[in-house]
């Protein structure tokens, strides 16, 4: 049993109140011998035994009123067996099922799955209540209800394939109320076993509010929630920063930056890591002491005759196989293309002029800039990266910009002026009206921002960008609400991210000239910011690439065919694999044909995961009949 106000239990003494108060009243009386009242005495002596235990039943009472005021001031909320026994037997039980990646963490003491674990006491608890009905199963995954015969069939799915995708938890909760609302569920139990991640919770999303909205009009639904939110312990994470093909007279390599993270301090200062590459297995020794290392620059000779081909970096074994192997494609590099639509052509050089430097000598790099009457001109194919500086696109651009972020690739939006803002969204987001600083230095940006990842993610070396001396002196309001990436004190968003399976979505709310921002004068934020965008779409571009399992943009690889996975059915393009089409994109590993080969790996997220706190799950749910 847990409590809503835990902290009022520190007033439990007060239950010995009575007992206070009954011997203050004793010592109010004074005692004075008088000859008569031996009689009365002798009397009082025959009746003293019911007296005293009328007294102690009286005094019984009075602490169990206030224990019970105190407990019912605590709001105290049955959880565990006892919550999930306490409210009977369903007639239809769901099981939401959470399948992202950290949920392949193994238990220490059993060796078990968190996902193996929250169905097998899903199945002892049913067990226990004698529910023998159907049992409806939604993963996270497809998201479709499957129907099991028994709660026994929980067994024959405890041991679900390892998957390298994210989680939507308020999507997997939507699902489960569209089964319900088109279904005569009756009294139903709701379970749903996940491990509290921020990313895959989205805590701070307008979608909860609805969703406890549409529940909470549903009659006869309870919630039962397994949270699995320990953070692995004595686990190892690999992930390939940066690949590169280069070419030498006769001889060709490819050149791997990757990171190794620790989930808690201590264990081994020798990794021994595992390259695969075309087939060609090879080991390298990194040294571990902190949170995290870095191997940079190593270099695995390959085939000069071969211009693309994939591989996989692997750890040893630990608590969680899932992040243990990344894989990776390469290839010649394309073109580092960038277009920029704007009908004001000077109000976007500063991005022109950086789209146009290479980080990678063996790259091309070109910036052609569009105006809005020439946006079917756009060689959309082989473009990486789109700055959309004039009125968001109408329904023909729109629809093209939508393949183009459908693709993997990123669109930055930089507003237009005042006088061509309407009421057009794209992604759910419009421009208001421009802001413009009357009086001072310009406005302050907060002291905080999203460092973990994304454009503004501090860089590899642990050097955050200098953000903080950047300057606004006029930006434009947005509506629709973009993920802020960079904000301003007054709470206006600088850097937005709208929501999007596919490429990213990027509203920068002032342009880099002089009379609006810093950024141009500064440099360094504009430059490393757009080079990360043209960079996330040029792995988007070839025949060799690479794509977030579970995402939009990854469903293309049900049609393709293993070459290497995590769960290694599939060895070195050896046959025999069973992993079916449907969890193709859900599956770190290889897939590919003749004309393509794609990398799938999990989200960054999943690589150090933040759960969240039992008080904010409980306000998620708040107003719901829940345990």
């Amino acid at each position: 049993m847990s409590f809503l106000q835990p902290a009022l239990l520190w007033l439990l003494p007060l239950i010995l109140l009575p007992i206070l108060i009954h011997l203050i009243n004793q010592r109010r009386h004074r005692t004075v011998q008088w000859g008569a009242m031996m009689f009365l005495l002798s009397a009082k002596k025959m009746n003293k035994g019911m007296a005293r235990l009328r007294q102690v039943l009286i005094m019984t009472a009075r602490m169990l009123v206030v224990a019970g005021l105190l407990f019912a001031v605590c709001r105290p909320i049955a959880s565990g067996w006892f919550g999930a026994l306490a409210g009977g037997r369903p007639e239809t039980v769901i099981v939401l099922l959470d399948r992202s990646s950290s949920m392949q963490v193994q238990q220490f003491e059993t060796g078990r799955t968190k996902v193996s674990s929250g169905l097998g006491k899903i199945l002892d608890m049913l067990t226990t209540i004698g529910y023998d009905g159907e049992v409806v199963l939604i993963d996270s995954n497809s998201l479709t209800a499957r129907n099991l015969p028994a709660p026994e069939s929980l067994r024959d799915i405890e041991e679900y394939r390892a998957t390298a995708s994210g989680g939507d938890i308020p999507r997997l909760l939507e699902a489960g109320m569209e089964y319900v609302t088109n279904n005569t569920t009756g009294r139903t139990d709701i379970w749903l076993c996940s491990d509290s991640q921020q990313e895959d919770w989205d805590a701070d999303s307008g979608r909860w509010g609805t969703l406890r909205d549409s529940f909470s009009r549903l009659e006869g639904v309870r919630f039962q929630i397994l949270n699995y939110a320990d953070p692995p312990e004595e686990n190892l994470s690999v992930r390939v920063d940066s690949v590169q093909r280069f070419e030498s007279g006769d001889q060709a390599e490819v050149i791997i930056d990757l990171t190794i993270r620790r989930a808690s301090p201590g264990g081994q200062d020798e990794i021994p890591l595992e390259f695969v590459v075309n087939g060609v297995r090879s080991v390298a020794t990194v040294e571990i002491d902190q949170a995290e290392a870095k191997l940079v620059g190593h270099k695995i000779a390959v085939d000069k005759d071969i211009k693309s081909g994939w591989g996989r970096v692997e750890l040893p074994a630990d608590s969680n196989p899932g992040d243990n192997i990344f894989f990776f494609t390469y290839s010649r590099r394309a073109v580092q293309k960038t277009v920029l639509v704007t009908d004001d052509p000077q109000k976007v050089k500063a991005f022109k002029l950086a789209a146009e430097i290479s980080l990678d000598r063996q790259t091309r790099a070109e910036a052609e800039v569009f105006s809005s009457g020439q946006i079917q001109e756009i060689d959309w194919k082989n473009t990486a990266c789109i700055i959309w500086q004039t009125t968001l696109p109408g329904d023909y651009e729109a629809r093209q910009l939508e393949n183009f972020v459908a693709m993997g690739r990123p669109v930055i939006f930089l507003p237009p002026d005042q006088s061509d803002i309407d009421d057009t969204a794209f992604a759910g987001v419009r421009w208001t009206s421009w802001m413009e600083k009357t009086e001072g230095d310009g406005y302050e940006l907060n002291d905080t921002w999203r460092e973990d990842s994304d454009l503004l993610a501090t860089s590899e070396d642990g050097i955050a960008m200098p953000l903080f001396d950047t300057s606004i002196y006029r930006y434009c309001g947005i509506e629709g609400g973009p993920i802020p990436l960079a904000a301003m004190k007054n709470g206006d968003v600088m850097l937005g991210r709208a929501l999007s399976d596919g490429g990213g979505i990027y509203f920068l709310t002032t342009l880099p000239v002089s009379t609006h921002s810093s950024l141009a004068r500064d440099g360094l934020v504009l430059f490393a910011m757009l080079q990360r965008a043209i960079n996330s779409g040029l792995e988007t571009i070839g025949n060799a690439k690479q794509m977030i399992a579970g995402t939009t943009l990854a469903s293309t690889v049900s049609e393709l065919a293993p070459v290497s996975t995590v769960d290694k059915t599939v060895i070195d393009g050896q046959e025999g694999s069973d992993l079916l089409p449907s969890e193709r994109p859900f599956a770190g590993g290889i897939f590919g044909d003749e004309e393509q080969v794609i990398a799938l790996n999990r989200p960054e997220t999943e690589d150090h995961p933040v759960f969240l706190e039992t008080e904010e799950v409980n306000g998620l749910f708040e107003g719901l009949d829940y345990s």
